[in-house]
C-alpha cells in the first residue's frame, strides 16, 4: 500500500467522521428545537 492509497483512505475516513458528526449535530439541533 502506498502513500497515495493510505492519503485517500485517510481523507475518506476523515470526511465520512465529518459527515456523521454533521448528523448528530443536525439531530441534536431538531430535538432540542422539539422540546421547546
Amino acid at each position: 500500500m502506498d502513500a497515495v492509497e493510505l492519503g485517500v483512505l485517510i481523507s475518506m475516513i476523515g470526511v465520512l467522521a465529518i459527515l456523521i458528526y454533521g448528523a448528530i449535530w443536525f439531530f441534536k439541533v431538531i430535538n432540542s428545537k422539539d422540546d421547546k
